[in-house]
């Protein structure tokens, strides 16, 4: 290649080998040891047809009398004009079909076909095929509106730039390359032809040549059978690793013909083994993203950038819809919506908060209103973002309207950006831009349909940030193949010697490859033995190919179904046939093998395959193993780290303990106020850590909204329904006068009541056909209580979750028992209701009770006589408690039957009081001495339901 740049243009078959060529070749200036040089003009055939599009329609006449020269549409736009054409084609049939931009892409992918092979129409018209024809018609509509708008695609601006190269109306580069191209379709040779005779020196990078034979040695390759891709992907990446430790001259390559399915897998695993420090934090307690050792040439999908990817996020969030809250709280929780650390913190307890509401999905208005009532600090952004939107817009306005609204919502975050994140920005930006150029080919929408069209856009485009170039490259086959012959660093008397090794094993085997191949029955076609020029080397040190096992390679032909099948395999056309897709495979096996030094192919084994799975375009290769490659079973050394660590012990079980003059007991609202009421005790008997985390550190599980009612909230309708009902009447015997009926309408009203109520937080759970089944629901569930409650001895309701202030072990603490009853006598029995099935009564005592809340209030409660559970469930009605005489209510035990005689406690009423208060008196001074170690009561009792794990990490012994 000319080191100029000035006078040679290489012309490349796509973007990734385009950026390759380009870090090759900075980086052989800088092993010359130049600091600056000339950029090379390196772009990808698309590329070189618009910039030549727009030379030579600056060069056209202008002004009056003159026709304006023909607006060439870029791919998106193209792709756009055939979803239309498409669209509006299949309207006016009435037919609907589901996956139109997939179709786009394949008639734009027939109509360039149709264009690069000179195809005439009358080839493909009329095939008696129902998909042919309606393409045929489809192309009639998209050239006609080209014509009417001055429109042009690439294809037919190629027909049109050849000819003016012939007229020398274009003045190009003295010489230009092609690289990676390994066949020409006859438009292309005609634009060589044409760019030769306007005396420019065309030639290729990396001409098409033979393969070896099924049955040749290679010097340096090998096969290597592995269990599945994962497996292979592992191998690749700890030989590359043992070559950079050996020293290996680079660059090494390794080649996927699937990477862009398996993308996010190589990233993953090559992370995994050759940069295993990224992600772990350094001694300021940051995680660097340290610089990788190798670099993927295909970029991933630009809507996939976390960048890009939250701003296409914040804007569906504003089209009408109602979306899950889990979206909401991405948007939160997004680094890149926020100006300052404090504003983030807000954004989480408003997450929070937002999750603790219970709705599973909420809209955007709904959102708002629900951040401006929230008591947190963090409000919604004012000005753009409440502007309304159009019902319709063009796609210029809704790129203007989008970029507006993103600044409104602070986007892209108030931190300086690094790198990557400030090419991202830009990306995005860009990509912004082309969405306002589909201005040009669509008329107007809606803002959902801007937005999806958007992201569709966003799917579609690459983003590949800029770098350096790297020692270890990974490649898909094209970019493999067209960077596998240019000059390469290393022993260049080896690779002159593989390459020897080659050509001579081509010229004494030149027919054995296809004889062994048509024993398939395969038509092959020929190819003549051209060979690299003599300056082309091998582009890498070593190389290992993945993938190529007997179901994947050749991969499956692919014809597409706008044209003939038999007109594509006639041309030539790629993946037209089996045997197109034999004669490819074969090319691009041979070239790859020629591309290095070393060569390592490996493919997921096949049981039952003599080969072993291999296919057989690399079967004839020696078979080795992972052991023989010097990989083994190894741990990748992310893992190893952890069992080379022994488990540093520290002894945390002691927080600070508690001033307890320096509580208020009437200070509710305090930012050092105790919060939790009775639970700090439960929680201090299940686990002392658990109660120092959520009482004292604020800590607890997130919740997870899920559609419908949950148990909990479920059980707080019926703890809500029950409390209305007694306001009014309040003592059994007006229950027992009331019959069926009116007791039946007092029960649906007051369900309607607390529906009413719940509704208000849960509008869009609580309404239609759920929120009668819930109203029956209730309302049948109630009535089987009342009827247990009618036959109670007679009592009176004095208090209904009731709150009382008082100070119990030196912890400032709220009673309120769901309810509490006078009997004729004067006794008091306190009750909490319970809809779950895992209550009982046992649950009282021990020095460490699983539920020691009603124990509490007797306590606590002077007058109590007895506390019970009232198990409120289907079918299974009834109250279950403890009291100082066996009759005081059906179900409630006397001390003496359910204390002394099961060794509980001691025999009398009064006497269990005083042992819930020493247990309860011990465990406030547990927590108010800060005591917090992880000592569970028992696993069944206190892990299983607990959300505080990651934070106790007693199930992270082998971290």
């Amino acid at each position: 290649m000319d080191t100029s740049g000035k006078t040679v243009t290489c012309v490349t078959v796509n973007g990734p080998l385009a950026r390759g060529l380009k870090n090759r070749f900075d980086a052989g200036r800088l092993a010359e040891g130049l600091s600056s040089w000339e950029a090379p003009d390196i772009l990808p055939f698309p590329a070189w047809i618009a910039r030549t599009w727009e030379e030579y329609s600056a060069r056209l006449p202008h002004g009056s009398g003159s026709a304006a020269p023909a607006t060439l549409l870029d791919p998106f736009q193209e792709h756009a004009l055939w979803e239309r054409v498409i669209r509006d084609s299949l309207e006016a049939a009435g037919v609907d079909l589901l996956q139109v931009p997939q179709a786009a892409g394949q008639a734009m992918s027939a109509w360039a076909r149709v264009k690069g092979w000179r195809i005439a129409e009358g080839e493909y018209r009329n095939a008696g095929n129902e998909n042919i024809e309606m393409f045929a018609r489809w192309a009639d509509t998209f050239a006609r509106l080209c014509r009417e708008h001055a429109w042009i695609d690439s294809g037919s601006a190629l027909d049109v730039l050849i000819a003016a190269i012939r007229a020398e109306d274009i003045r190009l580069s003295a010489r230009i390359t092609f690289a990676g191209f390994d066949t020409f379709t006859p438009q292309q040779l005609a634009l060589r032809d044409a760019l030769g005779q306007g005396g420019a020196r065309v030639d290729d990078r990396d001409a098409p040549r033979t393969v070896a034979p099924l049955n040749a040695p290679h010097p340096h390759g090998a096969r290597v059978a592995l269990p599945d891709e994962e497996a292979e992907l592992k191998a690749a990446a700890r030989w590359v690793r043992s070559l950079l430790r050996a020293g290996a001259d680079g660059p090494i390559g390794v080649v996927i013909p699937e990477l862009a399915r398996l993308r996010p897998a190589v990233s993953r695993v090559f992370d995994d083994v050759l940069c295993p420090e990224a992600g772990w934090p350094d001694s300021s307690g940051n995680s660097p993203s340290p610089p990788r050792p190798f670099a993927l040439s295909l970029g991933e999908p630009l809507a996939r950038v976390p960048l890009a990817r939250d701003a296409l996020l914040a804007l569906s969030l504003e089209d009408g819809r109602p979306h899950p809250i889990s979206r909401f709280s991405q948007f939160l929780l997004s680094p890149y919506f926020v100006s300052t650390d404090a504003e983030f913190m807000a954004r989480i307890r408003l997450d929070v908060a937002l999750r603790a509401m219970g709705e599973p999905w909420l809209d955007f208005p709904g959102f708002r209103r629900f951040a401006a009532s929230s008591p947190g600090d963090w409000q919604p952004p004012t000005g753009v973002a409440e502007k309304e939107l159009p019902r319709a817009a063009t796609l210029f306005d809704w790129a203007r309207i989008f970029a507006d609204r993103l600044a409104g919502l602070g986007w892209p975050g108030g931190r300086p950006p690094d790198g990557e994140e400030y090419q991202a920005i830009d990306a995005f930006r860009k990509l912004l831009a082309r969405f306002a150029g589909l201005n040009l080919v669509l008329g107007e929408c809606s803002f959902p349909s801007a937005v999806s069209r958007l992201r569709q856009l966003a799917e579609r485009q690459r983003f590949q940030p800029m770098r350096g170039a790297a020692p270890i490259e990974i490649l898909g086959i094209r970019e493999a193949v067209g960077l596998g012959v240019c000059p390469a660093y290393g022993d260049r008397s080896e690779k002159e010697r593989n390459r020897d090794h080659f050509s001579a094993k081509f010229e004494d085997n030149s027919g054995l490859f296809d004889e062994n191949l048509r024993e398939t029955g395969a038509d092959l076609p020929l190819l003549s033995p051209i060979h690299p020029e003599p300056d082309t080397l091998p582009g890498f040190s070593h190389l290992w190919v993945l993938g190529l096992g007997i179901d994947a390679w050749p991969p499956p032909s692919r014809p597409n179904p706008f044209l003939p099948v038999a007109l594509q395999r006639r041309a030539g056309m790629p993946q037209a046939g089996p045997e197109i897709a034999l004669a490819e495979a074969r090319r691009a096996t041979g070239r790859m093998l020629e591309s290095a030094g070393e060569v390592v192919v490996s493919y997921s084994r096949a049981e039952g395959d003599p080969a072993g799975g291999a296919s057989p375009l690399i079967a004839w290769l020696p078979e080795t193993t992972p052991e023989e490659l010097g990989l083994g079973d190894s741990p990748d050394i992310r893992y190893a780290r952890r069992g080379s660590y022994s488990m540093e012990a520290l002894s945390d079980d002691q927080g600070p303990a508690i001033d307890v003059d320096a509580i208020d007991v009437d200070d509710c609202t305090g930012e050092d106020r105790l919060r939790g009421g009775t639970r700090i005790w439960q929680d201090q008997a299940a686990c002392p850590f658990r109660g120092f985390a959520r009482h004292r550190l604020g800590a607890s599980g997130l919740d997870m909204p899920a559609a419908g009612l949950d148990y909990a909230m479920r059980g707080m309708l019926v703890h809500r329904v029950l409390e209305l009902l007694w306001e009014e009447p309040r003592d059994s015997n007006r229950l027992a006068a009331l019959a069926e009926g009116p007791l039946r309408q007092w029960v649906d009203k007051t369900v309607d009541r607390a529906l009413r109520e719940a509704a208000k937080q849960r509008p869009r759970t609580l309404r239609g056909r759920l929120r009668e089944l819930e109203r029956q629901r209730l309302a049948e569930l109630v009535m089987e209580w009342l009827a247990l409650e009618k036959n109670r001895p007679p009592f009176t309701v004095i208090a209904r979750e009731r709150g009382r202030r008082v100070r119990f072990g030196g912890i400032p603490v709220t009673l309120r028992p769901d309810r509490m009853d006078r009997t004729a006598e004067g006794e008091y029995l306190l009750l909490d209701y319970k809809t779950g099935s895992t209550a009982k009564t046992g649950d009282w005592f021990g020095e460490r009770p699983a539920s020691p809340q009603l124990p509490l209030y007797a306590v606590m409660e002077a007058q109590c006589s007895g506390i019970a559970l009232a198990l409120v469930r289907r079918g299974e009605m009834a109250l279950k408690g403890i009291a100082a005489r066996p009759d005081l209510a059906p179900g409630v035990t006397a001390v003496e039957d359910a204390g002394g005689k099961a060794g509980r406690g001691p025999g009398d009423w009064e006497g269990l009081r005083e042992q819930w208060r020493r247990t309860l008196t011990a465990l406030a001074a547990s927590f108010l001495r800060g005591e917090a170690r992880v000592d569970p009561v028992s696993e069944e009792g206190a892990c299983r339901y607990c959300d505080l794990h990651a934070l106790c990490r007693i199930r992270a012994a082998g971290l």
